[in-house]
């Protein structure tokens, strides 16, 4: 597609300005030009002063308006016209049936219907009746009713005095001219009329029907089918009086005494306004209100005409008895001094006619009485907002007078004679003249030309008398085709053609044109016209531009040109005329400046404004009015809410005729350029413009709804050359352009140019909504209204439109369903958050993904039927289409025949792989390509072959569909990447330097850059995403990812986690050897994807962060890119970089990138702070050297990163959290440096240092220790300070500080703690002084190498071990404190037995716990403690005091704890003996301690002592001793004898 320039988008966005601004004025001059103004402007002046007769010899503007229509008269059949002169003998009435256009006259019992259009005088007879006819009407068909494939064109009713019969009438012509022959069937349909003659019908547009009696009633016909009594309907047809109950007794009694009765003689229904008007004889009014439904009927007001007139003169807009009024009474005296038979041919009324809420909104109803007078009658009150307002009263409001006749006599009228139509009124006298003739005066109120300010250039209406053979019996209006024309009747005088009047005479009927002064302006340039002149006269347009203005008249003379009846000789004359009376560009003094920038001596300095010539305008006001119908309404509607499936509002037929509109009248200015100033360089020679004016308007699509219409090169060469030249680069350079324009003329050709390329673009898009419109779909707000049932063709079938909307992408879907108009979809401005368009900012997705999506949808449901229709689409709309749309529509072709179900799965492979070829090219040139729907529809078939059955491949290899797939995602976003940003801006603006002056530095051209590219970038990581998460069939396996770790799943913005030793998704890419093809699925693409464009270094940037803010660190690390190590090793981003970044890494990012404005307001997600801590503290450098086994730099690089200071905890981080965290990667550093140290061998040793491992292995140890440290005072921090007897409690009171200000206290250090690394001693000194005993200790043993403190050791087993606590919870927690301790510290410098052993016997002693407790948690026997104590040590502190350390010994030493030791000892002895006898080991072990330690001789001397001194001082329990002594020498037996065994 081509792109639209940034100076071409300032050109139609100011050109689409002003044809709004066009439109509203139209429609404001059509609010101003209310009937009811011109209309009171008459009845306030004096009579007959507002008629300005119409002369054929006048200027153009006021020649006659109304003319007998070419060929009009149509004599009576002879016939007829023989019976209705002998009228005398028969009963005869007459009226007309212009929906046909067939005249009808009854004669007796016999109906004639002849079609007034065919001269031959053929006529239809209808004689199935043997009474008389006295009233023929036709009405709309019910619904319902008749079978479908019967509906009735319309129903004929024929009243007679006995019964009201129902016909059916069908056109029976040729398609086209369905009413060149009807068909008269009779239905079945009738009822009686119980004697009353039914002389008026009328029936609304749903079939309703109501009828007028002679009795003065009003009555509603029904008819249709009813269920039996045995089953099946039979037909039913009954009359319903509807008048009031109180009217019918009124009526009742009047008829029984007088014999009188008041006959409704007309029937009126204002299908606008829902309301039915009737007039009986005696000239009484009576207004029914249908409802807004039009199911309801409810009397609302009636008035007779007298009452009507005393309302008039006092009360009226214009009171007073004035000489209309007094016609008016004269009217009313003649009708009453008439006698009772003859009441009915002296009419005071004589026609009823509602006015047109379009005409006005001020007056619903005009009656006119026998002298031509007319009765305005308001019966609705206004409503603002333009709401139906229901009927209310009756109320004059004033009357007018009536013209007057050639010879000055007043207008003697009879009934039928009268006929008011919108601003028309027609009206002819009964009186015949001399010469058998009676005039016709036509009146036209409302078509005037407009002055500059808006007002009318003149307050009176057009008369035209035009001569009538024979009398008048009936006219009629003939419908006009389609809805009223919008906007003042200049305006719509080229929507809607002229207004046709159909006038029945004794002699036949003619047909009368109102002409526009369209017509006017093309008869007088025709060259019959032009040679008629006289020579030396002037040129009749000087008084009609004169009459209309210039910009008026020349709009005329350019849409004119473009009507069926102007050929080219016409077409020249009237450029002609708008080159030599439109006018030329001027400048003029302005009052004000919009931008005042200057003054002198206070007052201000105006400057000129360019003055824009007549032919300026009339091209804008040309575009303005053939755009109008569409140009704001919505384009779409719901063909079905079940489905939601769109339709096209308007028919196929609506949207060809704009568009051979349009593309005319750029055929027209190019042939004419010079004198409609049309730019030189966008003028084309005449040779190219080939088509006549009629093969513009008759331009179609044929039978089979495509072909046909113009030809595709002659078109072509007409779009191209509408604006050929045009076009330039830069907004910037439009407004310097302009700036530099001096010259009125200059300016105007600027504004021209802006006018042709909308006009030419418009056409181009009414031709792709031609393709996509129905044939017969009717305008409509929905699928009622619409009347689609499935398909156009009937079948129930969706339409073409209806198919191709429901595949498009939900969000053009729903720009569609939400109302587009076309002026948003030929100028797509973005809408700010109030809905106002932003000048300058068009939105993307509407202004090239919109048509090109519809472009693509047509070719895909046209496939199978070939490709005429996107064929000529491409040819003939160069501005949407271009040939990389007719690509990718072959490479969409080729994904619906991969995709379809009878498609072998070997041949989807190659099938696909042509269509990545397909779709490379068009991506890297094309920049408007859906690149998401078309990464979908390849990820569609990805998910299809792992759905298939894998029978016929092997368990781990990938189908070829899959690889291509694969290579389709990863390579076709790389291609777009490069089409949306063809110069590299983007990845020159995501740089420190590029990023120096911010975010609001960057200019519109360069954020479009980063939004278009970034944007490509996410589609495909977002693809990885989904590949990432798809299920893995049963058989195939993914290998492990390079490097994977083990990070887990991330909620922002990444994929699940990477460690789990394979990753869900497909099989990995074929590639050679090397570890980074190792990856598995979604890895593999994102590889391979980084081997296709290694020169993408921003792509790399955007993976990186992308992993980066998932937490993939690994998978980062494995990238095969040569732009890794730079990304790594870079410094962190600047505030800029980073609010890019961050919206790129969202879980919003596909709709933070389609705008600038979305991109900064997207919120920073959870991950990206810790993604840019993780480059600030150089965490990814030295890892990725290792990966890369880079030994030697990573020792080093890990090294640095562990020494280098902390940076300062981010907001929102937790701090002590965040502190902790890099302190434990400082440990890891360390530890890493010593991996790669020792993995970097000797060669590696040498060159970092003889000492670099052991160093760095102590810092990494002291690293631990800091950060227990510090854990242990962030643990004491979160203790609870109500425990009084807690930690926390007691070390705040040791230092005389309360329990809140400790806590503080410590958690400040803890963070300290964590941000530098301490030496060992500060360190010490910490956690001594926080009476840390854990941490103390496990400092004392790394300490152990250099210096020992075993006082201090002491000290601390003796905190740590025994705070104060209840004796109970005392000795658990004890228990679960040594387990600890040797766990931590299994050295025999912290776990020390003489001292622990010491501690817990006395500990064990003061709270009551038996003698063996010690023994059963230390001794190897019990397994508490691991690694367990060797059975040796043990037993030193328990044997006596020979062997015990100086703590045990002390213990010994006492003779209160002496039994309890000995105790002690008999059970660890008996203990070992077990584990001994069930362990050979564990028994030499026994043997061996024995005659190290002399076992058996200190169980001698225990022995002896039991049975010496120390028994008589053990009187308090002497059975203890005794059993001691025994059980001593039982163990001594037992280890004598295993010793000598040994």
């Amino acid at each position: 597609m081509t792109s639209v320039s940034d100076v071409d988008k300032a050109r139609l966005e100011a050109a689409s300005e002003q044809i709004q601004k066009l439109m509203q004025r139209d429609a404001k001059v059509k609010d101003e030009s209310d009937l009811y103004n011109k209309l009171i402007k008459q009845a306030r002046t004096n009579e007959g002063c507002m008629y300005e007769a119409c002369e054929s010899d006048a200027p153009l503007h006021k020649q006659p308006q109304f003319v007998a229509a070419p060929g009009g008269f149509t004599a009576m059949p002879a016939a007829l016209k023989q019976a209705a002169t002998d009228q005398l003998e028969y009963h005869m009435f007459v009226g007309l049936f212009p929906e046909l256009h067939r005249a009808w006259m009854t004669i007796d019992h016999m109906l004639f219907i002849w079609d007034y259009n065919e001269p031959r005088g053929a006529f239809y007879q209808y004689d199935g009746l043997d009474q008389t006819i006295i009233n023929a009407s036709l009405v709309p068909c019910r619904p319902g009713v008749f079978a479908s494939e019967g509906i009735p064109t319309y129903l004929l009713l024929l009243s007679t005095p006995s019964e009201v019969l129902v016909l059916a009438v069908y056109a029976t012509g040729p398609p086209g001219m369905e009413d060149a022959s009807i068909d008269v069937h009779e239905t079945g349909f009738s009822v009686s009329s119980d004697g009353v003659n039914l002389v008026a019908t009328a029936a609304t547009p749903t079939g309703r029907v109501f009828m007028g009696g002679a009795d003065g009633f009003l009555y509603e016909l029904t008819y249709g089918h009813v269920d039996g009594w045995w089953g099946g309907t039979t037909r039913a047809c009954a009359k319903r009086n509807r008048s009031r109950k109180r009217d019918r007794a009124y009526q009742f009694v009047m008829t029984a005494l007088y014999q009188s009765s008041d006959p409704i003689v007309n029937l009126m229904f204002d299908s606008e306004r829902n309301i039915l008007y009737s007039l009986t004889a005696s000239s009484t009014l009576a207004v029914y209100d249908l409802g807004s439904s039009g199911d309801s009927l409810h009397y609302v007001a009636a008035m007779d005409v007298r009452t009507m007139h005393g309302r008039l003169r006092h009360h009226g807009a214009v009171p007073g008895d004035s000489k209309t009024l007094q016609r008016l009474d004269e009217d009313l005296r003649a009708a009453e001094k008439a006698s009772a038979t003859s009441r009915e041919l002296v009419p005071a009324i004589v026609s009823l006619s509602p006015v047109p809420a379009s005409v006005s909104s001020l007056m619903q109803l005009i009656l006119v009485s026998a002298s031509g007078v007319r009765v305005v009658v308001r019966v609705s009150p206004n409503t603002a907002d333009g709401r139906r307002a229901p009927p209310s009263e009756i109320r004059p409001l004033f009357a007018v007078a009536p013209p007057r006749a050639s010879d000055g006599r007043p207008l003697r009228c009879s009934r039928g004679a009268a006929l008011c139509a919108a601003d028309s009124l027609l009206v002819a006298s009964s009186v015949e003249d001399a010469h058998a003739s009676v005039e016709l005066m036509c009146v036209s109120d409302l078509l005037a030309a407009r002055a500059e300010d808006g007002s009318p250039r003149s307050d009176a209406a057009s008369l035209t008398r035009l001569k009538l053979h024979g009398s008048l019996y009936a006219v009629a209006q003939e419908p006009l085709p389609g809805p009223p024309g919008l906007g003042s009747q200049l305006a719509a005088q080229f929507s809607t053609p002229p207004s046709a009047f159909v006038l029945l005479t004794s002699e036949g009927v003619l047909r009368v044109l109102k002409r526009r002064p369209v017509d006017a302006l093309l008869a007088a340039a025709s060259p019959h016209h032009a040679a008629a002149l006289p020579l030396g006269m002037p040129s009749p347009a000087a008084d009609f531009f004169a009459f209309y203005g210039a910009e008026e008249a020349a709009c005329m003379c350019l849409l004119g040109a473009l009507s069926a009846g102007a050929d080219s000789p016409a077409a020249e004359r009237l450029a002609g005329w708008a080159h030599a009376y439109g006018g030329v560009a001027t400048e003029q003094v302005a009052t004000a400046l919009p931008e005042v920038s200057a003054t002198a001596q206070g007052a201000v300095i105006l400057g000129q404004t360019p003055r824009f010539s007549g032919r300026h305008g009339g091209v804008y006001r040309a575009a303005a009015r053939l755009l109008h119908e569409a140009w704001l309404a919505p384009l779409c509607a719901l063909a079905h809410p079940a489905t939601g499936g769109l339709t096209l509002r308007r028919p196929r037929a609506f949207w060809l005729r704009l568009h051979s509109d349009l593309v005319g009248m750029l055929a027209h200015l190019h042939a004419h350029a010079r004198e409609w100033g049309v730019p030189p360089d966008a003028a084309t020679p005449p040779a190219t413009i080939a088509a006549p004016p009629a093969a513009r308007m008759s331009g179609g699509y044929g039978a089979n709804g495509y072909g046909g219409g113009l030809a595709a090169d002659g078109m072509h060469a007409r779009l191209r050359a509408s604006v050929g030249g045009l076009v330039f680069s830069e907004r910037a350079a439009a407004e310097a352009r302009w700036g530099a324009m001096h010259g009125a003329p200059d300016r105007e050709a600027e504004s021209l140019a802006g006018v042709l390329g909308l006009v030419r673009r418009v056409a181009q898009l009414a031709l792709l909504l031609a393709s996509l419109a129905e044939p017969d779909v009717p305008p409509g707000p929905n699928n009622s209204a619409l009347g689609i049932a499935g398909g156009g063709d009937g079948s129930g079938a969706p339409a073409l439109m209806e198919r191709v909307s429901m595949a498009l992408p939900a969000k053009l879907y729903g720009l569609l369903r939400d109302g587009l108009s076309l002026q948003a979809l030929a100028v797509p401005l973005r809408l700010d958050a109030r809905g106002k368009p932003v000048p300058g900012s068009w939105d993307a997705e509407v202004d090239t993904r919109l048509p090109k999506a519809l472009f693509m949808g047509l070719g895909q449901v046209e496939a199978a039927g070939g490709a005429q229709v996107t064929a000529r689409l491409r040819c003939e709309c160069p501005d949407l289409f271009s040939s990389s749309d007719a690509t990718s529509l072959h490479g969409w072709d080729l994904l619906s025949r991969a995709a379809a179900a009878t498609t072998a799965e070997a041949d989807r492979g190659p099938l696909l792989t042509e269509a990545l070829a397909t779709f490379l090219p068009v991506a890297a040139t094309d920049a408007s390509l859906d690149l998401d729907a078309l990464l979908s529809a390849f990820f569609e078939h990805h998910a299809h072959a792992y759905r298939a059955p894998q029978a016929a491949a092997p368990a781990a290899s990938r189908s070829p569909a899959t690889a291509a797939a694969e290579r389709a995602i990863a390579q076709l976003p790389l291609a777009a990447a490069r089409a949306v940003d063809p110069s590299g801006l983007a990845a020159s603006t995501l740089t420190p330097t590029g990023a120096e002056g911010g975010i609001d530095g960057w200019s519109a051209r360069q954020r479009a850059a980063i939004c278009g590219r970034l944007k490509c970038y996410r589609l495909l990581l977002d693809k990885l995403q989904l590949l990432q998460r798809a299920p893995l069939p049963a058989g195939v396996g993914a290998p492990a990812a390079a490097g994977g770790g083990g990070q887990g799943m991330v909620a922002c913005g990444g994929v699940p986690g990477e460690g789990s030793g394979g990753v869900s998704g497909v099989a990995s890419l074929s590639s050679p050897g090397g570890k980074a093809a190792a990856g598995s699925g979604w890895k593999a693409v994102l590889y391979a994807a980084l081997r296709y464009a290694p020169e993408d270094g921003l792509f790399l940037q955007a993976a990186a962060w992308w992993l980066l803010e998932a937490g993939r660190d690994n998978t980062l690390l494995s990238l095969p890119s040569p732009h890794l190590e730079v990304f790594c090793a870079a410094a962190p981003p600047p505030d800029a970089l980073r609010r890019v970044w961050a919206a790129f890494t969202s879980p919003k990012a596909a709709d933070a990138l389609d705008s600038w404005e979305a991109l900064v307001a997207t919120p920073e997600p959870a991950g990206m702070t810790e993604a840019v801590s993780k480059l600030s503290r150089g965490y990814l450098l030295p890892r990725l050297y290792l990966n890369q086994e880079r030994h030697v730099e990573a020792a080093s690089a890990f090294l640095n990163q562990a020494v280098r200071a902390a940076a300062p905890a981010p907001g929102g981080a937790s701090g002590f959290a965040y502190v902790s965290r890099r302190l434990q990667e400082r440990i890891s550093a360390f530890s890493l440096a010593v991996t790669a140290a020792k993995a970097a061998g000797a060669d590696g040793a040498a060159r970092l240092g003889a000492d670099f491992i052991r160093e760095a292995s102590d810092q990494a140890q002291l690293g631990q220790l800091q950060l227990k440290v510090a854990s242990d005072m962030a643990d004491l921090a979160r203790a609870d300070p109500s425990d009084e007897s807690g930690p926390l409690v007691r070390l705040a009171h040791a230092r005389g500080v309360e329990p809140p200000v400790l806590v503080r206290e410590l958690m400040s250090r803890a963070q300290a703690t964590c941000s530098s690394l301490l030496e060992l001693d500060a360190l010490f000194s910490l956690a001594w002084e926080c009476e840390l005993w854990g941490a103390a200790l496990a400092i004392l043993d790394f300490a152990t190498p250099h210096s020992q403190h075993p006082e201090h050791v002491d000290l601390a087993l003796n905190k740590l071990l025994f705070p104060p606590r209840s004796t109970r919870q005392q000795w658990e927690e004890t228990r679960a404190a040594v387990v600890t301790l040797r766990k931590n510290h299994p050295s025999g410098y912290i776990f020390n037995l003489d001292t622990l052993c010491a501690l817990l016997e006395r500990h064990a002693l003061a709270n009551g716990q038996p003698a063996v407790a010690v023994i059963d948690l230390i001794s190897p026997a019990a397994g508490a403690l691991r690694p367990p104590v060797a059975w040796g040590e043990l037993y030193r502190c328990y044997a006596g005091a020979r062997h015990a350390g100086r703590h045990m010994k002390v213990l010994w030493e006492e003779e209160a704890t002496q039994l309890r030791l000995l105790e002690a000892l008999v059970h660890l002895l008996q203990a070992w003996l077990r584990i001994a006898s069930s362990s050979a080991v564990e028994m030499r072990t026994l043997v061996s301690v024995q005659r190290e330690l002399a076992i058996v001789a200190d169980l001698d001397a225990h022995v002896v002592r039991l049975g010496g001194d120390f028994a008589s001082r053990a009187a308090t329990q002497p059975q203890l001793a005794a059993r001691l002594r025994a059980e001593l020498r039982d163990l001594r037996a037992a280890i004598s004898a295993h010793s000598s065994r040994s």
